[in-house]
């Protein structure tokens, strides 16, 4: 969805004019571009006399508690930092995080990072799968795996518990690397579906989403496990990212499908 239509560097439409000289009063605005990753919201690249930043237009209800997520670990510069929002508009503004998604998996960055995420504890309940496979119940396809879903909401439940604040959307593009003087920084962005869940989804994100062969997501599972000292063991570990791999390939395919994309 995109909202706004102009040139990059102007003449730019009213609304956008209008939103950041509320948001940034004291700045002016030079390019804007619509930046056409992200599928949920309308997100915008915008540059003034001073700085740059990222507008994003929500698409869905305006995730409040994700953003003071974000901000907390934007104080530990984990993430950029929320500069402005207005939920009457379902906008926010933050700094632009400059980098590149990663071409390929570096386990020990990428796996310190999440754990740091991982380890805050959010306000709010703990995402109910259950709640989310139901909003899925009146697709055709869900009846093929109508059998399936069962028993892997009632396997979770006998696992060991690691409940932790989650990204719950770990797809390479929410994923930053900055390389500055032969220096790589690892960033997350995009926080709106951030809430405690167990940090297995959270793995099984990044197993999928890269694509981890065999060794390789083994080797993800083992320095997560003794980085952050789990207390589980070796089998049980392996059993449980299998099953919240098939949970996060369903609810994405479930995602795409209940929108009609491939």
């Amino acid at each position: 969805m995109h909202p706004l239509k102009f040139n990059c560097y102007g003449p730019f439409p009213d609304a956008l004019l209008s939103v950041t000289s509320q948001l940034l009063p004291n700045e002016q605005l030079q390019s804007a571009q619509y930046l056409k990753a992200g599928l949920s919201n309308a997100n915008y690249w915008l540059k003034t006399n001073k700085q740059e930043y990222l507008l994003k237009f929500y698409q869905a209800n305006f995730p409040k508690e994700q953003l003071h997520i974000q901000q907390h670990f934007a104080s530990l510069q984990l993430c950029p930092n929320v500069i402005a929002t207005d939920s009457d508009a379902n906008l926010a503004l933050f700094d632009f995080m400059p980098g590149e998604s990663p071409d390929t998996l570096e386990i020990e960055p990428l796996v310190i990072l999440v754990s740091q995420i991982h380890q805050y504890t959010c306000a709010g309940p703990q995402l109910n799968f259950s709640e989310y496979f139901e909003k899925y119940q009146t697709l055709n396809s869900y009846t093929e795996f109508s059998t399936l879903i069962p028993d892997l909401l009632n396997s979770i439940t006998e696992f060991t518990a690691t409940v932790g604040c989650c990204h719950n959307d770990l797809l390479i593009n929410n994923i930053i690397v900055n390389s500055n003087e032969n220096k790589k920084t690892w960033y997350l962005i995009d926080f709106e579906y951030a809430a405690n869940n167990d940090i297995f989804f959270d793995l099984a994100a990044l197993c999928c989403d890269f694509k981890l062969e065999e060794k390789t997501e083994a080797d993800l599972l083992l320095f997560y496990l003794n980085y952050n000292s789990l207390k589980i063991s070796w089998v049980e570990a392996k059993a449980k990212l299998h099953c919240f791999k098939l949970i996060y390939c369903l609810l994405c395919y479930f995602w795409y499908a209940s929108r009609q994309l491939q």
